[in-house]
């Protein structure tokens, strides 16, 4: 007697396979996503460093050219060491204000190559397990290499030229 395919679990391996493909296409998804969104945090902190900085260096300027005005209105000397040391600090808080912002983008930055490996690592396991799924279905088939004779009516072959049944 022929044997007969287990339906059930066939069509339950298919499922699986299918729910994990579903599952690992979708953790890459996620990572990628994820990582985009760093990385545009990554720009933007930068962006947001650029424009503190040219804002300290503004602030900077316009503190110096009161500081001169004002020591000249008080008829006094322009005093070059204290304009050279609101200079400084200006220069300093500037530098400091860029170094801040890509230090965030390269926390971002080394984020987002997270997410992605992250995403990447889930894809890979989630085919493995459709892989493992596709091989466990071979056990729904029957063993004797064949398909089995209950799909066929048992209707009479020609014989074959090659010998055999």
């Amino acid at each position: 007697m022929a044997e007969k395919i287990d339906f059930l679990r066939l069509s339950t391996s298919i499922l699986d396979s299918l729910g994990n493909y579903s599952t690992a296409t979708n953790a890459r998804q996620s990572g990628n996503f994820t990582g985009q969104q760093y990385q545009q945090n990554a720009r933007v902190s930068l962006r947001n460093g650029d424009i503190n900085s040219a804002n300290i260096r503004g602030e900077g300027r316009a503190l110096e050219s009161n500081a001169t005005a004002a020591m000249v209105a008080q008829g006094g000397v322009v005093d070059s060491a204290m304009l050279a040391k609101i200079k400084k600090q200006t220069t300093i808080a500037s530098l400091n204000s860029l170094y801040d912002a890509k230090a965030e983008a390269r926390s971002s930055e080394f984020a987002a190559k997270a997410a992605k490996l992250q995403g990447d690592q889930a894809y890979r396991a989630g085919m493995l397990k459709v892989f493992t799924n596709i091989a466990g279905m071979s056990s729904s088939f029957p063993s004797s290499g064949g398909a089995p004779e209950s799909y066929f009516a048992k209707a009479k072959r020609p014989p074959s030229p090659y010998g055999g049944r």
